[in-house]
């Protein structure tokens, strides 16, 4: 009996998926018995798993965004009765409420007796979440392997006092591993002062103390908005910042580098790289083989996420390769190379 052609390429797609699939669980049971991990889960695990659906949450932040709740809460930091609140926005107070309580329930907002109120770093209690932030954020660079640009950009072929400025670092946790892995690189770290100051007296004392003794980081503060970084470093590393801001704040940041970028001095931006669901002759990221998405779908859907979070919560964006070399040509520079490290990537900039 014949197959019709279109029928018979479907039903070499399967077998071809059905081969990937065989292969990936294969990877992943040798892995878990390699480890010193549990078991590999159950089909009857019912523990969450990070891909499930999540329906509620971004809901209820669209409504509190819609009738600017936490603009409202602004006003009357130490909180608001949910009835003003709700007379304030101009929406029922009791449906307000119960979505509020949701958010509260996960730390977004706080709930008194009488009031909600939203968490603000510039509450002594938002200071102390503040605080705790950089520090976790180690933890998040190891879910998103961001360690990875330690060892697959080639630091190491710079000379020796090559010096790299780690722009909006935070606690300097990239910076810490790549003193600790080139001996042919000097450090800077520049972010705000409270953030500075917490990193030069706590941080790096404790779990870098050394580099401190050998002077091989600096520590300096800054405002990357309104004045440029420390002049005449050899690379500029940004982690993690420009999927903070919209496309008019990234120019500003990077036009604040330019100004002092000198002739073959580098910016890298490591980031999430978005990635199309479309299969091209010409990607310069890695695409998974057909019939997979080449993003590798619901494989890799952090990065989605995070760029609808980013969009919700800074009216920012998680960009694809276009999108960065068109933010740096605004800015005066020009685009060198994408290097893959890890799940996110590192676009190598230029003076222009």
């Amino acid at each position: 009996m014949a197959v019709p052609k279109q029928q018979a390429q479907t039903h070499g797609q399967i077998f071809d998926l059905v081969a990937l699939i065989k292969n990936a669980t294969s990877i992943i049971e040798s892995y878990y018995l390699d480890s010193s991990l549990p078991t590999v889960p159950s089909l009857d695990c019912l523990v969450p798993h990070p891909l499930d659906s999540k329906f509620y949450e971004p809901a209820c932040l669209r409504v509190v965004v819609t009738f600017k709740i936490p603009d409202i809460l602004q006003e009357q930091p130490s909180g608001m009765d949910i009835k003003e609140l709700g007379r304030k926005a101009g929406v029922n107070h009791e449906k307000l409420g119960r979505i509020m309580r949701l958010l509260a329930t996960k730390h977004i907002f706080r709930e008194g007796n009488k009031f909600l109120t939203s968490i603000s770093i510039a509450t002594p209690e938002g200071a102390k979440k503040g605080k705790l932030l950089g520090i976790g954020m180690r933890g998040l660079n190891t879910a998103t392997q961001a360690a990875s640009v330690v060892t697959d950009f080639p630091w190491g072929k710079f000379p020796p006092g090559t010096t790299v400025n780690d722009v909006g670092g935070g606690f300097g946790n990239i910076a810490m591993e790549l003193i600790k892995a080139y001996p042919n690189l000097q450090l800077k770290l520049q972010d705000l002062p409270r953030c500075i100051h917490q990193a030069e007296t706590q941080i790096w004392p404790k779990f870098l103390p050394s580099a401190i003794a050998e002077k091989r980081i600096e520590f300096k503060a800054m405002d990357f908005f309104v004045e440029p970084p420390i002049p005449g470093c050899d690379i500029y590393y940004l982690k993690s910042i420009t999927h903070n801001w919209p496309d008019k704040e990234c120019i500003r940041i990077l036009r604040n580098i330019r100004a002092v970028l000198k002739p073959g001095a580098r910016v890298l931006l490591h980031d999430y790289v978005i990635q199309h669901a479309n299969h091209t002759d010409s990607s310069p990221l890695r695409e998974a083989p057909k019939p997979m998405l080449p993003n590798y779908g619901a494989g890799r859907i952090r990065p989605y996420n995070l760029d609808l979070a980013m969009l919700v919560l800074f009216n920012s964006k998680q960009r694809t390769l276009e999108e960065f070399i068109d933010i740096a040509g605004k800015a005066g520079l020009e685009f060198v190379k994408l290097w893959p490290t890890g799940e996110m990537g590192v676009v190598e900039l230029r003076s222009a």
